[in-house]
């Protein structure tokens, strides 16, 4: 058994709010039902998860417990940066805020087809 990360598990509970959806999209993809069994205990999950990272570090050379969303990416950059220069933490969210709401702004105009917003 496999163990989503967070951000994928979000993902994944969001389909599932169209049940219809999701059974046929599990069945056409998967040639079955899948079901997202949230009752597991402690120690199922733990014997996943540390399998899911096993094959997912062995497939891509990377860990597999990082959110890949863009902001986290972007925060965890900025913390990056952070570590190596004399800016304190305000400084850092203070960028973070920024590229956030850039991002963001960057999303909206590309979903509704409108040009995207200039960089400052």
């Amino acid at each position: 058994m496999l163990v989503p990360t967070l951000d994928i598990d979000i993902a994944w509970h969001t389909h599932q709010l169209s049940a219809s959806k999701y059974r046929k999209a599990t069945e056409r993809i998967c040639g079955r039902f899948i079901d997202h069994d949230d009752k597991l205990g402690k120690g199922t999950l733990d014997t996943g998860w540390d399998t899911t990272k096993k094959l997912y570090k062995e497939q891509f050379g990377e860990e597999y417990d990082k959110c890949l969303c863009w902001e986290d990416q972007t925060l965890e950059s900025l913390l990056a940066k952070q570590a190596t220069s004399s800016n304190n933490i305000g400084d850092i969210d203070k960028q973070a805020a920024d590229d956030v709401l850039y991002y963001r702004a960057v999303e909206v105009a590309r979903r509704s087809g409108k040009a995207l917003p200039l960089r400052n």
